[in-house]
């Protein structure tokens, strides 16, 4: 299976900005970035690719999540 570059670019860019945007406020998080590969789907495409990027923190002022 030949690794697709567009995918590699996001990735290595995503984990960058995560490391580069630490905060000392948060008390804990949570970050994923997850890729869905299927195939024999009834509706639209038969095969496909799915990406989620879903975060998560509490910190001393709430918490965020976004998905």
């Amino acid at each position: 299976m030949k690794p697709n570059s567009s995918f590699t670019k996001i990735t290595s860019a995503l984990a960058l900005a995560l490391v580069a945007t630490t905060s000392n406020a948060a008390n804990w998080s949570s970050t994923s970035f997850v890729a869905h590969k299927g195939d024999s789907y009834e509706l639209g495409p038969e095969e496909r690719t799915v990406y989620t990027f879903e975060h998560v923190s509490g910190w001393d002022y709430g918490k965020n999540f976004f998905s």
